[in-house]
């Protein structure tokens, strides 16, 4: 188990909460700071996430649902005589 209460620890979770809130923290540098909080507690899946989030995932059928959404595409679509 790791200590959650380490000061490198504490700090990186101030860092991170401080990004997230500061409009002017880019969302790169907050990633980069919960995968680094994510290796030190030893947690792959927050690894996992944060370097997905960061660098793209894999494949459609792993996007989480937050990433999914519905929409609606109108147009007039005319064939190759009609252009």
């Amino acid at each position: 188990m790791v200590d959650t209460t380490k000061p490198e620890i504490v700090q990186l979770l101030r860092r991170i909460n401080e990004g997230a809130t500061n409009s002017q923290t880019p969302l790169g540098e907050v990633l980069r700071l919960c995968l680094r909080l994510g290796r030190l507690l030893n947690n792959k899946e927050l690894s996992d996430w944060a370097k997905a989030e960061a660098g793209g995932y894999e494949s459609a059928n792993s996007l989480p649902d937050y990433r999914i959404s519905g929409t609606e595409v109108r147009g007039t679509f005319l064939g190759p005589f009609w252009q």
